[in-house]
């Protein structure tokens, strides 16, 4: 089959993985290491456990430097008292010590999509809003309005347009860039001093106000409250703040003191000891970075790419990433035993019904669904007539056109998905995903119908794939559900001929090719530690492609196999079910599981996991299966009932009686004749 083809791409593409990692990698750095800008000219690098591994030098000796911002393949930063932006490369050396002057006192900064920096000044020096070229030169400036000093801590929304900026007041202001006007305020009197901040994927923004840090939802009301122990004004108080690259905890730091603090978001932990204390080596903390750190405005990795990785991707841990704790194995164990249940009992609740009511069923296909498949042998006859004589070439076109329109429609699975260069990046992954997912699962059902039962058989495309990732792309975004749903089988075995499979080997068929996209979810599983290490450090299109292509592959694979697993008639679970029962249910938990630990519950345990979005979203979908089924039961169900009434309501017509006497004119039957012994 032409899959074929794209199986070996993806292949070349992972032995391009293996052979150049080195030099792709950005430095030592990593997702989650610290930057700490210590005042001094100096910035200090920590590891994820706190520990420091290195300092850059701006050469300026600045006494402050505030932020720092990541660009592809480089870091700038903001040196306060210099006026100046030093430019290091990924590895962290020095590229240049005055890659731009800013007449002011410049202390933040974040990038827009184009890789154009915005710089906010203080207010004894100007108090503006800059806006600088890749290249290093003042293209506009902006005046926003300000309270007790110019534009501190800025970021911006992923509009393009929205910057949220502190003025050492007490909220959170706004300005519109692309139109250069003052907007309403954010968020007002929820603290005093406000400096650091940092807007969050879900809209939600945190900000550091002298001694305590804000959670502030979308429409500017706070609803949480972080304060670090010991944190006090005459030390500075909390100035710096950004978010860890998990999205689940925030970094921020007092002023003078040298205690950086890292912040659980949801239950507040972290605030009782520091994270780590360091020296200031000139006046103050001004500014904490975080390698593969997460920008709204900018959504790249942090090192020498410019790509961006699709957020759908983002969200699926690798191996490394997921939770080994008891409590969470056990709470997803639970989940899966019950999702297994019910899904078996609406199963069979489905099949009895279906079975009881098989005449009438195939009647409403004759009269409904029949007609509406002459479009199809339509297209089917234009389609081949265009490829007659040439059945290589219409096999190859009709993957091609299923297996394109199918990973165009997956594409919207992510948020504002366009195809743009990004949008088709990700299309070329989804592409890779299903390919491999097909020909893993439907590609071993063949080979072993082939050669462990001597039928002729193969891989036909299966164009129905595509209506069946539009309800799964509208599902998807009903639910809230990320990565998405997606079933990944865009082609099917088909056995040639009359000869047809027993109950048994139909089953180990199917059992076996299951089994095989288990490894495939595996294998790919872990390659995603070294594509995801790559894309994180150097965002380019091979490194996009192989992130993501690998992790949909986890995605498509574990989806597909428990979606497929569901035992109603037609479907390939039920084919297992028939043969083996106990080969059914060994399959349907391991995929149950893997389903709802590696792409809904992660980290969470008890009554925390139940609430948890993702898990909300799953059993809304298990609600509807189990409404579905109920409402197909509860249709025939009354039908048959309301038959029986009409029937009991109906008088029946007595039939005649035999001695009744005859009507005038009527002859009389002749006599029968004397009964003999």
């Amino acid at each position: 089959m032409r899959i074929r083809v794209i199986v070996f791409a993806f292949a070349a593409l992972l032995a391009v993985l293996l052979m150049v990692p080195a030099a792709a990698q950005t430095g030592d750095y990593k997702p989650g290491y610290l930057f700490v800008s210590v005042g001094g000219g100096i910035i200090r690098a920590f590891d994820s456990s706190g520990n420091q591994i290195g300092e850059l030098d701006t050469q300026t000796d600045s006494s402050e430097i505030g932020d720092m911002c990541f660009g592809p393949g480089v870091m700038y930063s903001m040196n306060f008292s210099d006026q100046s932006i030093s430019k290091f490369d990924g590895a962290g050396k020095l590229v240049e010590s005055k890659w731009a002057t800013i007449p002011g006192a410049i202390e933040s900064c974040v990038f827009d999509k184009d890789g154009n920096l915005y710089v906010g000044e203080d207010g004894d020096s100007g108090g503006v809003l800059v806006k600088v070229s890749p290249s290093g030169q003042v293209e506009q400036t902006f005046a926003p309005e300000t309270d007790n000093s110019g534009v501190d801590q800025i970021d911006l929304a992923e509009d393009q347009c929205t910057l949220y900026y502190t003025s050492e007041g007490s909220g959170i202001r706004r300005y519109d860039v692309c139109r250069d006007q003052q907007l309403s305020d954010f968020a007002t009197g929820i603290g005093n001093n406000c400096y650091g901040l940092r807007i969050r994927p879900n809209g939600e923004v945190l900000v550091a106000c002298d001694v305590t840090v804000y959670r502030v939802r979308q429409d500017g009301t706070v609803i949480q409250s972080y304060s670090p122990e010991g944190v006090t004004t005459s030390v500075g108080g909390l100035f710096a703040l950004n978010l860890d690259n998990d999205d689940k905890h925030f970094f921020t730091a007092t002023y003078q003191e040298g205690r950086v603090w890292r912040v659980d978001i949801d239950s507040g932990e972290g605030t009782q000891t520091p994270y780590l204390q360091t020296t200031i080596a000139g006046d103050s903390i001004g500014g904490l970075a975080i390698f593969g750190e997460i920008t709204v405005a900018r959504p790249l990795g942090p090192g020498t790419g410019d790509s961006a990785r699709p957020d759908i991707v983002q969200k699926v841990p690798d191996p490394t990433q997921i939770s080994t704790d008891p409590d969470v194995v056990g709470t997803n164990a639970a989940f899966s035993v019950v999702a297994v249940i019910v899904i078996l009992l609406s199963a069979q609740i489905f099949n009895e019904t279906m079975e009881e009511n098989n005449a009438e069923l195939e009647g409403f296909a004759r009269r409904y669904v029949r007609p509406l498949a002459a479009p199809y042998r339509g297209l089917r006859s234009v389609w081949r007539s265009l490829a007659a004589g040439n059945q290589q070439y219409s096999a190859t076109a009709a993957i091609v056109v299923v297996l394109g329109a199918t990973a165009v429609v997956y594409g919207f699975l992510e948020p504002g998905f366009k195809l743009n260069k990004d949008g088709i990046l990700l299309v070329i992954s989804v592409v890779i995903a299903l390919g491999v997912v097909t020909y893993a699962y439907s590609g071993m059902e063949a080979r072993v119908t082939e050669r462990r039962f001597h039928l002729p058989s193969g891989v036909r495309v299966f164009p129905v794939a595509f209506g069946i990732a539009v309800v799964s792309v509208l599902v998807s975004r009903v639910i809230h559900f990320q990565p998405g749903l997606i079933y990944g089988f865009v082609a099917s075995n088909v056995v040639f001929g009359a000869a047809d499979l027993g109950t048994k080997e139909r089953g180990q068929a199917v059992f076996m090719a299951a089994g095989a996209l288990l490894a495939c979810f595996g294998l790919a599983w872990a390659l995603m530690i070294p594509a995801r290490d790559w894309a994180e450090s150097d965002a380019n299109v091979v490194a996009v492609v192989l992130e993501s292509g690998s992790t949909l592959i986890v995605v498509g694979a574990i989806e597909s196999l428990a979606f497929s697993l569901v035992p109603i008639e037609f479907t390939h679970g039920m084919k297992i079910w028939r043969w083996s029962k106990a080969a059914w249910a060994l399959m349907a938990l391991a995929s149950a599981f893997l389903f709802w630990h590696v792409l809904i519950v992660q980290d969470n345990a008890g009554f925390k996991a139940i609430k948890h979005e993702a898990t909300l979203g799953a059993f809304a979908a298990l609600g509807f299966c189990v409404g579905v089924t109920a409402a197909f039961w509860g249709f025939f169900y009354y039908r048959r009932k309301q038959a029986a009434k009409a029937a009991a309501a109906t008088p029946e017509t007595p039939p005649p009686a035999d001695d009744a006497a005859p009507t005038e004119g009527e002859a009389l039957p002749p006599a029968s004749p004397p009964e003999t012994e």
